[in-house]
């Protein structure tokens, strides 16, 4: 089929191309977090307090950078919301 494959699109322009989506969705997860943040009327410490992470990594996923799975299941505990939750409702939504 050729709508899916197309010859005149090399390798590293797939992966600049990848590279730009995973940074667009990652950047999304964190202005998520932001909002999520505010609707809850915490401030940053009072998240990383809850979370029981470093304020550093609030900061840090907030500006769309380095989110680790993990450590962002506790600050999705915090709100009562799951990884699932999260990407459906909150990124895939908008």
């Amino acid at each position: 089929y050729r709508c899916c494959f197309r010859n005149d699109v090399s390798a590293e322009q797939i992966k600049e191309d990848e590279m730009k989506v995973k940074e667009q969705y990652v950047k999304k997860v964190g202005k998520e977090l932001i909002r999520l943040r505010e609707e809850h009327g915490l401030s940053v410490m009072e998240l990383a307090y809850k979370a029981k992470i470093p304020t550093s990594t609030i900061y840090r996923y907030k500006n769309g950078m380095g989110i680790k799975i993990d450590k962002l299941a506790d600050i999705l505990k915090v709100y009562k919301m799951s990884l699932a939750t999260f990407f459906v409702e909150r990124v895939g939504a908008k």
